[in-house]
């Protein structure tokens, strides 16, 4: 293939993606889940709660209700991963954490947004 030439395979995967981070709260959610992991070298995720409360969405139900169904899209089309996290050690409660998969940390690679985050948190 000609250098500098992008392929229509990549335009195809690019459009899908665009389809499913076309929203701003996804495309925020994708940014904040990138901006933890660089923030934080212990807790590379943020639960439910840590991301409502930094995007500053009231604790109403509506509120909630709409958050987790961008957090189910993202999950769905495997741009968010989740997992179970143990509060406290041997407390018993756990929570769910989400962080970015591989293909959405590929995305906001191959667009350069991460550098762009990263530009960004060092102001």
């Amino acid at each position: 293939m000609e250098e500098g030439v992008v392929s229509l395979e990549k335009l195809n995967k690019w459009a899908d993606s665009f389809k499913i981070v076309g929203n701003s709260l996804r495309l925020a959610l994708l940014f904040m889940l990138y901006g933890s992991e660089v923030l934080s070298h212990k807790r590379k995720s943020l639960t439910f709660g840590q991301i409502r409360h930094v995007l500053g969405l009231p604790k109403t139900k509506r509120a909630i209700s709409n958050l987790s169904h961008h957090l189910s899209i993202l999950l769905d089309a495997d741009f968010v991963e989740r997992e179970p996290l143990q509060i406290e050690k041997g407390k018993g409660r756990i929570e769910t954490i989400y962080h970015l998969s591989k293909k959405g940390y590929d995305f906001l690679s191959d667009f350069k947004v991460v550098e762009v985050i990263e530009d960004e948190l060092k102001k």
